[in-house]
C-alpha cells in the first residue's frame, strides 16, 4: 500500500514539474540521419446531386523513406514515398498504377518550426503544386508550456484548413520526452464562383492529436479526422438545383524507425 501511495505521489510530483515547464518546440536535423514513416488515408465520399446520392471510399497507405543531407536549423531532406497499398471501394487498385509511378522522391528543405521552404524533385526542378508564400509553420516561433494554443495551417486533400494547436501534456516515455498536442479543426471555407448562383460555402470540423518527441527534435505520431461539408445552390446553365458534398478525412503517420 505504502509503494502504491508513493508511486502516486511522484506521479503528482512529475506533472507539476511538466506543467510549469517552458518548452521549445523545434526540429533537430541530424545529418545524415534517417527516418522511416508510414502514412494511411481513408476518404470517404457521399454525394447528393439532384437527388441522386454518389458513395466512394479509397485507402492508400505509403510507406516514406527520410534521409537528411544536410543538417542544422534548416534541414535538406530526401524523401522517398512509395505506395504500398491503394484500394478504392473494396477494389485493390495497385495493379493498375505503373510500376515506376508508386515511387516518389523529392529533396525538402525546411526550418526548425517546420515550414517547408522548398521541394524539388529528381531534376531539380520545384514540385509541381509547392507554393512557398502558402506554406505555415507547424510550431510556434515562441516556448509554450501546458496549455498554451496557437494555429497551424494545413494543406489536407488541396484544401488549406486551420487547426488550433493546444499543448495538452509533457512526459517522458523510456527515454523520449515527448509533447502530446491537440488538434482541433473548425473552420467556413468560402469558395467564389462566376457562372452564377451562390458561392459554396465548406464547413469544416475535426479533432486529432500529436505526439512529438522534444529532446530528439522528430515527429512520431500524428493522426485526425476531418469531416468538410459543402452545399450550394446553382442556377446555371449546366445545372439547376442544390447539391451538397460530405468528404470524411481520416489521415495517419506515423514513425515506425
Amino acid at each position: 500500500m505504502k509503494k502504491i501511495v508513493l508511486l502516486i505521489v511522484l506521479m503528482m510530483i512529475a506533472s507539476l514539474v511538466f506543467a510549469d515547464e517552458e518548452v521549445d518546440l523545434v526540429y533537430k536535423f541530424k545529418e545524415n540521419a534517417n527516418h522511416k514513416f508510414k502514412e494511411r488515408t481513408k476518404i470517404t465520399l457521399t454525394a447528393e446531386v439532384m437527388g441522386e446520392s454518389i458513395n466512394s471510399v479509397s485507402r492508400t497507405l505509403i510507406d516514406i523513406d527520410e534521409n537528411v543531407l544536410i543538417g542544422g536549423d534548416t534541414g535538406k531532406v530526401r524523401q522517398v514515398s512509395e505506395v504500398i497499398e491503394s484500394v478504392m471501394d473494396d477494389t485493390n487498385n495497385l495493379e493498375n498504377i505503373p510500376e515506376e509511378d508508386r515511387k516518389t522522391t523529392v529533396t525538402y528543405e525546411m526550418d526548425k518550426r517546420g515550414k517547408t521552404l522548398n521541394i524539388v524533385d529528381e531534376k531539380g526542378e520545384t514540385f509541381p503544386g509547392f507554393v512557398a508564400a502558402e506554406e505555415t509553420s507547424i510550431f510556434p516561433d515562441k516556448k509554450v508550456k501546458v496549455g498554451d494554443t496557437w494555429e497551424w495551417k494545413r494543406n489536407v486533400d488541396g484544401v488549406k484548413v486551420k487547426a488550433k494547436c493546444t499543448l495538452e501534456k509533457l512526459y517522458s516515455k523510456e527515454g523520449v520526452d515527448i509533447a502530446k498536442i491537440k488538434l482541433v479543426f473548425d473552420d467556413v471555407i468560402k469558395e467564389n464562383i462566376e457562372d452564377g448562383g451562390d458561392s459554396p460555402e465548406t464547413t469544416v470540423k475535426g479533432t486529432g492529436e500529436f505526439y512529438y518527441a522534444v529532446n530528439y527534435g522528430n515527429d512520431l505520431y500524428i493522426s485526425y479526422n476531418i469531416d468538410f461539408e459543402t452545399h450550394m445552390e446553382s442556377q446555371s446553365d449546366e445545372f439547376i438545383g442544390d447539391a451538397s458534398l460530405k468528404t470524411t478525412y481520416e489521415y495517419t503517420y506515423w514513425r515506425y524507425k
